[in-house]
């Protein structure tokens, strides 16, 4: 993103201010307009919410400031800005930034309106994550500064603990109640008032890494925050937890914030099964294809419900006809026209009773509802390899709401239909000697074996067992008796 603000008005306007802070963390900016259009963003602000690069940043906010607020939080942010913008105009307020992984961080965002080089206002925000913000309460709390109203409004789910097994609670705010639906009494009665008893049991592993981080830092160092599963009065909910040590005169506990981030998981758990369901479907489909593709001369993607098909492999369809019957459904992908078309030039109507009727969409989604998949003979008039009689195999890739995929592929059988008319053939000269000889012999000579014999009666018999015990390889046997 092309920074609008140079760094050294920056400076001028921003980081003197904030030098009560501490280290200047991340600074963005926008126009006092709807929704706060960007204006300035630094690498730090970037880094800070997870990204490579501030372009990148911007982009995954869609432009806009409002979307580094957390929409429940979005109303009191309003509120601590004021409901009037002017130049010089100072605040300060407490927000859930997200970050690139999803989840969320409280941050201290301080902010100054100045007036821009084109003469608009806008808003400069310098942000620091919660650590801080912890820290600053903490130092607070040492001095008895802290109220209990201030502790009850803080956002999220404020809590302490003890570093006792099971870490129990030494507070919980309204809000932790809130996200989790709990009473007090219930969280002591149910859960033994401690606070890894809420957690899933295939979770609790996480707290005790998380924790044990948090001492080897002795609460000094940045930990990330760790996302768990706690169990609410209507389920366990995803949380994003950031907690700290703190030390307050002798006393030592964990002091953190969660935040709900259930229906972000949920919904991210959602679009990968989608995703996985995807993927199998297009394995299977190209599996299929795959199979297809080896034996038949056209393969069509359809899609029923939408009228719709694709050529994968050839295209039967247009058959060899000329060019005055092509240009009627050339370009056109639509289904059933293209069916009707095969139907009334290309088919020999005597060949497939129905065929029309049940390739067409209603039928075939009716049939395909049942069945994985069916089959329809027809023969065509020859087209430019020849052939004439062909197998329709329609199988269901998936049925949707608005969608009822098929493959429709199209194959010749006119070497099948061949080698059934010539049994038919040998059966029936077989069938005619048997009428004159009492023992026929079917031989293939080239690999000198008897592949079929028939005996009219007992003298039969005798004779076509003589002659496979004598290996004998005659075609036809005929023998006269003598009155």
């Amino acid at each position: 993103m092309k920074q609008l603000i140079t760094p050294d008005k920056v400076q001028k306007e921003m980081l003197t201010d904030f030098i009560i802070m501490g280290e200047t963390k991340g600074l963005i900016g926008g126009y006092c307009e709807n929704e706060f259009p960007v204006y300035y963003a630094n690498e730090e602000m970037a880094r800070m919410l997870g990204y490579d690069a501030v372009e990148e940043m911007v982009e995954a906010i869609d432009g806009k400031v409002i979307n580094t607020i957390h929409p429940d939080d979005r109303e009191q942010v309003i509120k601590d800005i004021g409901g009037e913008y002017y130049e010089g105009l100072t605040y300060e307020t407490t927000y859930r930034m997200p970050r690139k992984d999803g989840s969320w961080f409280w941050t201290v965002d301080k902010g100054k309106v100045i007036r821009t080089e084109d003469g608009k206002l806008a808003i400069i925000s310098a942000c620091q994550d919660m650590t801080s913000f912890v820290e600053r309460h903490k130092k607070l709390e040492e001095q008895n500064m802290l109220s209990q109203a201030t502790i009850d409004n803080i956002p999220g789910g404020y809590h302490r603990c003890s570093l006792e097994e099971g870490h129990p609670f030494l507070y919980i705010s309204d809000r932790f109640l809130a996200i989790l639906g709990w009473t007090r009494e219930e969280i002591k009665t149910i859960f033994d008032n401690k606070f890894d008893n809420m957690l899933h049991p295939d979770d609790r592993n996480l707290s005790a890494k998380y924790t044990a981080r948090i001492l080897d830092t002795c609460g000094h160092g940045f930990t990330q925050d760790q996302i768990y599963r706690v169990l609410g009065k209507d389920g366990y909910h995803w949380v994003t937890d950031a907690t700290t040590l703190v030390k307050s005169g002798n006393q030592t506990f964990f002091q953190g914030n969660i935040t709900d981030i259930t229906d972000f998981v949920k919904d991210k758990e959602k679009k990968e099964k989608e995703l996985e369901d995807s993927n199998q479907i297009l394995n299977e489909r190209n599996r299929i294809l795959s199979a297809l593709s080896r034996d038949y001369t056209t393969v069509l993607l359809c899609d029923l419900r939408q009228d719709t098909f694709e050529v994968v492999k050839g295209d039967t369809f247009t058959h060899n006809d000329p060019e005055e019957k092509q240009k009627l459904v050339r370009g056109s992908n639509c289904y059933s026209e293209r069916v009707r078309y095969f139907f009334e030039n290309i088919l020999i109507k005597d060949s497939a009773p129905g065929y029309l009727e049940k390739l067409l969409p209603e039928y075939l989604m009716e049939e395909l509802k049942e069945k994985d998949s069916i089959e329809i003979y027809h023969k065509t008039i020859p087209n430019g390899s020849g052939s004439r009689h062909f197998l329709a195999n329609a199988v269901r890739l998936s049925n949707e709401e608005e969608h009822f995929k098929i493959i429709l592929g199209f194959r010749s059988v006119d070497e099948i239909m061949k080698k059934e008319q010539e049994i038919e053939l040998q059966r029936e000269i077989i069938e005619g000697l048997g009428k004159e000889y009492f023992s026929v012999l079917a031989v293939e000579l080239d690999k000198d074996r008897v592949f079929y014999y028939r005996e009219s009666d007992e003298n039969g018999k005798i004779i076509s067992d003589f002659c496979k015990k004598l290996g004998l390889l005659l075609s036809v046997w005929k023998m006269e008796f003598s009155a």
